[in-house]
């Protein structure tokens, strides 16, 4: 049976499930924009797989959380040590040779670059829904993150799938009530 992940804290090492044993250890950056599921997706390949995870919006700056909460878009700049910090971890986790999941919006290129600097060599997994239905998600649960009106200014910036190489990118649609 599978672990819950809430009973343990993310970043810990969790026993493989039957199912996944033998899976080589990576490292995934679960990608999309809000309400596309990335923490439910990382959550899920953590509890069979049994590698760390973290979800990148524990790694934002308390000024990054207090604009987000009130809407407001962030910039490339504001954004700057939150992606060190992802990278960080996605390096540390390499380094360890535990694998990683990281849940990370990852919306723009060089953004994404920025994650595989220095010989990290994640993999992305990007999550896809259509609008509505991203909107109905928010609707009925918007995080403190992701408040709606912030949301269409993300998608703007989304630097979409076909410009990322395709030997690191798993594209998945979601377009499943949650």
């Amino acid at each position: 049976m599978p672990q819950n992940a809430s009973a343990y804290p993310t970043d810990s090492t969790l026993p493989t499930q039957p199912a996944a044993q033998g899976i080589t250890r990576h490292l995934l950056v679960v990608m999309g924009v809000c309400g596309s599921g990335k923490s439910t997706v990382a959550e899920g390949l953590h509890n069979e797989l049994g590698w760390p995870w973290l979800d990148a919006d524990s790694l934002h700056a308390p000024s990054n959380i207090g604009k987000m909460a009130h809407g407001i878009p962030l910039t490339d700049e504001d954004r700057q040590g939150w992606l060190t910090r992802c990278h960080a971890w996605l390096a540390e986790k390499q380094k360890a040779g535990t694998g990683g999941i990281l849940a990370c919006s990852a919306l723009r290129r060089i953004y994404r670059d920025q994650l595989r600097q220095d010989g990290v060599k994640p993999l992305f997994i990007y999550l896809s829904a259509d609008t509505s239905v991203l909107a109905q998600r928010l609707k009925r649960g918007p995080t403190i993150l992701c408040q709606p009106p912030s949301c269409p200014a993300r998608y703007k910036h989304w630097s979409h799938h076909r410009q990322m190489n395709r030997r690191s990118l798993f594209p998945c649609c979601l377009n499943l009530p949650r």
